[in-house]
């Protein structure tokens, strides 16, 4: 994982001088995962990226509605949203990295 790709050729010089000089292994910076606070606020929930996408609940309107009826949810539900919104992102930036290694039509997504 990457923290800033800006500093991609500073954090990885080594190996990409490596790279020069052998040429032994692709490098490719479309591969690149950054790092993200998904992983650290996920850690340890047992939820898969899947699973949080999918969870239909509007985090939104819970909390709205457990200001009245239940405030010590809020925590919960901020905390939840935040993930879930992170979990999008993350998703994106993996889909990417696997079209980049796999490509579409060798996984059967594509049309023809």
């Amino acid at each position: 994982m990457v923290d800033d790709f800006d500093f991609f050729e500073r954090d990885f010089s080594v190996l990409i001088k490596f790279h020069s000089k052998t040429d032994s292994f692709d490098l490719n910076p479309n591969l690149i995962i950054r790092n993200n606070d998904f992983y650290a606020e996920n850690k340890g929930s047992g939820k898969t990226i899947e699973n949080i996408i999918n969870d239909d609940r509007n985090f939104k309107e819970l909390i709205r509605i457990s200001r009245k009826s239940n405030p010590e949810l809020i925590p919960e539900l901020s905390h939840e949203r935040i993930v879930q919104m992170l979990a999008r992102g993350v998703k994106e930036e993996l889909d990417e990295v696997f079209y980049e290694i796999f490509g579409a039509k060798q996984i059967g997504f594509d049309d023809e």
